[in-house]
């Protein structure tokens, strides 16, 4: 498993600490080990108990098996079978992960999470609000499984937006991954290039990680 770094640390202690059923929504800038954190849980999750189901959700299919591909790369001899056609992993636990996409629509309807599962929506700022809530959040009922979301930002709209302002409702837990000091990964130098090279919207919600 790789070693977290503090932001990604507190997001895993939160998970740990809370009941299930919780949904926690990370905004984050790019290039600070948001796939690497969505990984990981995912992993957890699954090696946390024998026979459990957690769902990866990404706004496209190469966004899901790029995912599918790391975590293949990363979990090794932990993996007992996977398939890259139907994008799933089968742990020696029995525990599998499967890896779906926004573009698949009403198809995801068949799959649920189960046991202590989790679900995982990754880039959650560009994953449609009533997809979301009609397709989506029932495959987590029947076993109150918990929820992430993580994105960089983009509108103050939407379904990602939204959430993240509810954080602290006792329901939804919302981490901005911007009051760490990232320097380790966006130093001032690489910050001042993305700033001179890229068009000023597209800085304040990549790197900065605001809402525009």
């Amino acid at each position: 498993m790789p070693k977290l770094n503090e932001w990604q640390k507190d997001l895993v202690d939160a998970y740990l600490q809370h009941t299930t059923g919780k949904w926690f929504v990370v905004k984050s800038p790019r290039q600070v080990g948001k796939s690497i954190s969505l990984e990981y849980l995912l992993v957890y999750a699954s090696l946390g108990e024998k026979n459990s189901v957690s769902i990866s959700i990404s706004p496209t299919i190469g966004q899901a098996r790029k995912l599918y591909n790391d975590i293949v790369l990363f979990a090794g001899k932990l993996i007992s079978k996977s398939n890259g056609s139907l994008l799933y992993i089968e742990f020696v636990n029995g525990s599998t992960i499967h890896f779906k996409s926004a573009e698949q629509g009403d198809s995801v309807r068949g799959f649920t999470t189960k046991r202590k599962g989790i679900l995982v929506v990754d880039e959650a700022a560009y994953i449609n609000k009533d997809w979301f809530y009609s397709v989506v959040v029932p495959i987590t009922n029947v076993y109150n499984s918990d929820i992430f979301l993580f994105s960089t930002p983009k509108y103050k709209q939407g379904l990602f937006y939204e959430l993240y302002t509810k954080g602290g409702d006792g329901h939804i837990i919302s981490f901005d991954w911007t009051e760490y000091d990232l320097s380790k990964y966006l130093t001032p130098e690489l910050l001042e290039l993305y700033r001179e090279q890229l068009p000023k919207a597209a800085f304040t919600s990549e790197y900065l990680a605001e809402f525009i």
